[in-house]
This record gives structure tokens, sequence and C-alpha cells, in this order.
């Protein structure tokens, strides 16, 4: 299994308490991570109830 996939948000706190990764080496890998939040972009949308509960209006 790739690293990767053992440090998923989703997984890790099992493989944590099996003891397949330990608390110290998920959270070096966390810090390791690159911060590209600035590179995010805001998206609007419209929810179809909202649209036509506009139309109403």
């Amino acid at each position: 299994m790739k690293k990767e996939q053992m440090y998923d948000i989703r997984v890790v706190d099992k493989y944590i308490k099996r003891g397949l990764v330990s608390e110290k080496d998920y959270a070096a890998y966390i810090a390791g991570l690159t911060d590209i939040a600035e590179e995010g972009v805001v998206v609007e949308t419209k929810l179809a109830s909202e649209s036509s509960s506009e139309e109403e209006e």
C-alpha cells in the first residue's frame, strides 16, 4: 500500500489504532504537505431548489 493511502484522512485513525501508522509519523507527514490553499478558486453554484424559489418571488 502506498504511503499516501495509509495517511488518508478517511482511514488513518484505523491504521493508527492497529499500530500500522504512528501518530508521530502521521504528524510528520501532515507537516510535510505543501499548502496549496492560495491556488484555489471560488466557485459559485446555484442549487435547483434555490433557482425555483427565486422564480416564485
